[in-house]
């Protein structure tokens, strides 16, 4: 029987989701937070000028845009002048990663990443691929980067090494750190990307100090508003823009800017920023709940990289196959995933636990839970109940 929550009901209007509904799906999309929502409120209700425009509503604009583009900065780890907005993570890693190949096709054709990127870096490392580049993946086993095949990957035609930061369906944490000091003792001319979409906010960033050349972010996985994102250029990186027009954002991504979106972006940030060790530590409280209450079920097989964003938990439940749990869970009001959004309805289902070792006998039985800054350790405690009342209890 479910638990009543002791906290007020969320009010639709003013963001966040009903707290009849246990939300665990926050590694595809985290409810915009009021104070991000209230951020574009105030752009869209006060007077819309564009950032461009040389008036005295452009003005503000350009103002509020900077203050933006600052709190953005100020989580990231990074300068102001080294970070450009878009429309999202997508667009994010395609941009880095086409525009750097771009940037360096005459240099070289071994691209390098690992075999548990998101699709959307995998995409279009495969479509460079299909074009006459060398693409290599290394193996993330366990969830651990195997710095050895890197070493062994890397040459003198490498011109590109793109690796995930947090890995959106089993948490695994990368030490980027590792990878950066690798290429500085090769010497590499490689520029070095990461998909930092579900690292923003969860994890340690200090984008300036880690030795990346590009990063990725997206707003709506830590609260902002979907449709907008960003981009990290290390200071004297160049890449080539994929369109051109009005030469905004620098030249590197031209269009007028999502303002209203990018005010949000920047509050939930800066949310995020002022409330990094409460929400840790309530991250970790929840996930300790699931491993207390699930571990002792023998139908339960946890996959836990040796380091792990505590945002996000991956397991194996072999009662009945991922789609069917899914659905059952959510015809009570729970809302869980089998995997990253862009790959749970795809072929490419289960490639990153495949990758990962877990036996071809969990792979259709995998669950991931990602937490938000609403999840609570009550909403876990309910999940767990569903859970056995549904699958463990037989």
């Amino acid at each position: 029987m479910r638990r009543k929550s002791c906290l007020p009901a969320s009010d639709p209007a003013k963001g966040g989701l009903p707290l009849s509904e246990l939300y665990f799906d926050n590694a595809a999309t985290m409810p915009s937070s009021p104070t991000a929502i209230n951020a574009a409120l105030e752009i869209l209700q006060g007077g819309y000028g564009n950032p461009s425009a040389a008036h005295g509503a452009g003005l503000r604009a350009e103002a509020r845009l900077r203050e933006a583009r600052k709190q953005v900065c100020a989580l990231a780890g990074c300068r102001e002048d080294e970070l450009f907005f878009t429309s999202g993570g997508t667009e994010s890693n395609n941009l880095c990663l086409l525009g750097a190949v771009e940037a360096m096709r005459h240099k070289g054709k071994r691209l390098i990443a690992s075999d548990s990127e998101h699709p959307s870096v995998l995409e279009p490392l495969k479509r460079l691929a299909n074009k006459g580049f060398e693409l290599v993946l290394l193996p993330t086993r366990g969830g651990v980067l195997d710095l050895k095949a890197l070493e062994e990957a890397l040459n003198e035609d490498t011109v590109l090494v793109s690796i995930q930061a947090v890995n959106s369906e089993t948490g695994a944490a990368y030490d980027l750190s590792a990878v950066a000091e690798i290429l500085r003792r090769r010497q590499s001319q490689a520029l070095f990307h990461t998909d930092a979409v579900q690292a923003l906010g969860k994890i340690p960033l200090q984008l300036s100090r880690l030795g990346v050349h590009l990063a990725s972010f997206s707003a709506h996985k830590l609260g902002g508003l979907p449709g907008i994102g960003a981009v990290y250029v290390q200071k004297g990186c160049r890449i080539s823009p994929p369109y051109l027009g009005g030469g905004q954002e620098n030249g590197l991504r031209s269009g007028t800017e999502n303002l209203p979106a990018i005010a949000a972006f920047g509050a939930a940030a800066e949310e995020a920023r002022l409330q990094w060790a409460y929400r840790l530590e309530n991250a970790q409280r929840v996930r300790q709940v699931f491993l207390d209450r699930l571990s002792g079920f023998e139908q339960v097989h946890f996959h836990l990289p040796p380091h792990a964003s505590v945002y996000i938990l991956n397991l194996s439940l072999q009662v009945l196959p991922s789609e069917v749990m899914l659905n059952a869970l959510s015809a009570k009001g729970a809302f869980v995933s089998a995997g990253s959004a862009c790959s749970s309805r795809k072929k490419s289902a289960g490639s990153v636990l495949r990758a990962f070792g877990a036996p071809a006998s969990q792979l259709d039985h995998a669950l991931r839970f990602s937490f938000g800054y609403q999840t609570t350790p009550q909403m876990a405690h309910e999940l767990c109940d569903l859970l056995v009342e549904l699958f463990l209890s037989r």
